[in-house]
């Protein structure tokens, strides 16, 4: 896994609970910023952990 991604330090299991919507992940995750959000799902996205739709 890339180094960048860090898994211990972003809660990973949110993603394991089904489909999310943007909000609901950032409503689940206080503290973090809508760029760092935005970053670690494209790094997600780009590893094939996550699926991303419109």
């Amino acid at each position: 896994m890339n180094a960048g991604l860090r898994p211990h330090s972003f809660r990973g299991c949110e993603f394991l609970r089904g489909p999310r919507r943007f909000t609901e992940l950032r409503d689940v995750l206080p503290g973090i910023s809508r760029r760092t959000l935005t970053s670690r799902v494209r790094q997600f996205e780009a590893h094939d952990i996550v699926i991303g739709t419109a």
